[in-house]
């Protein structure tokens, strides 16, 4: 029974540390399946933060004219302003407007998709519900069933640091996930699941990180070719074939400052780029940048053990 009570706690412990059922699973070294069968016996909850911007859909009600005519003002200020904060320009139309959204379109980025105007998702600001600081719609988790489709009460930030405190404060976990890795075959890890794939393709709207294009690739962050990395998240994303055939086994950040001009990269889609990365890895950019650095200094073959 002991054993038993630690697995579920170790369990709840990655859940709330927000982990996803899979990603807990992996790294615990368990199937998927166990970890759901666990969490229906011993009522596990998934970690959701308070948020007061979500309420369940049948409670959002708005004529669907009205809502789009009220979508149509935030875009206008957003385009002629390049700045509006979707909760004071909406106001008391904030939340059946995000109903409306979550109905219709599944997220704000689908409808500006939809409506040619996927730039604008950098010009409309919302204030993280944790740390009250204004970002873009693009610095915070992507999340279906979420009002407008993400998490706001917890900006990328946010959760970047309250993950890697987990980690801190809970030195046997962060333990578990090295071990976890260094008991892989002799190969680079291929664990990504078609639901962490779709997510890293959606946080970039389905378009290429730099750029902006749909015509995409996958890329692997931190390239197969050196020896670390390997298909997981938080290492690939969706790049334009040119580039991601001009970048092929670089470390990325040298190639952006050697290229950027070349190819008209924004900085800001670069530095939006690293800061997804290193959330995804629950490191902070710093730490990212000198990870990425380490793997570059460090090659080897795909075939020696304890992949990093």
């Amino acid at each position: 029974m002991a054993l038993a009570d630690s697995l579920v706690s170790e369990i709840q412990d990655l859940l709330d540390a927000g982990h996803s059922k899979s990603k807990t699973a992996d790294i615990l070294g368990l199937n998927h399946k166990q970890v759901i069968r666990v969490m229906d016996k011993y009522s596990l909850e998934i970690y959701t933060p308070f948020d007061s911007d979500y309420l369940p859909e049948a409670k959002q009600e708005i004529d669907e004219f009205y809502a789009e005519d009220l979508l149509e003002k935030l875009c206008d200020i957003a385009f002629d302003d390049l700045r509006v904060n979707i909760s004071e320009c909406l106001e008391e139309e904030f939340e059946s407007v995000g109903g409306y959204i979550n109905q219709k379109y599944g997220s704000i980025f689908k409808y500006l998709d939809k409506n040619g105007k996927s730039a604008l998702s950098e010009c409309i600001y919302a204030s993280c519900g944790n740390c009250g600081v204004e970002y873009n719609l693009t610095k915070y988790q992507r999340k279906n069933g979420r009002l407008y489709g993400l998490v706001l009460s917890e900006c990328n930030k946010c959760r970047s640091e309250r993950i890697k405190y987990y980690y801190q404060t809970n030195p046997d976990a962060f333990k578990r996930v090295q071990h976890t890795r260094r008991a892989r075959p002799n190969s680079l890890p291929h664990d990504i699941t078609l639901d962490e794939l779709r997510i890293s393709k959606e946080a970039f709207n389905n378009s290429c990180v730099l750029t902006g294009s749909t015509n995409t690739q996958l890329d692997h962050v931190i390239p197969i070719a050196i020896g670390h990395g390997g298909s997981t998240y938080g290492n690939m994303v969706p790049l334009r074939p040119d580039l991601n055939h001009s970048k092929n086994d670089s470390n990325i950040f040298e190639w952006f400052e050697a290229n950027r001009q070349r190819f008209e990269l924004p900085q800001e889609r670069f530095d939006n780029l690293i800061d997804w990365l290193a959330s995804a890895k629950a490191m902070t950019v710093e730490d990212y940048r000198d990870y990425v650095y380490w793997c570059h200094a460090n090659p080897r073959n795909i075939d020696e053990s304890e992949a990093i």
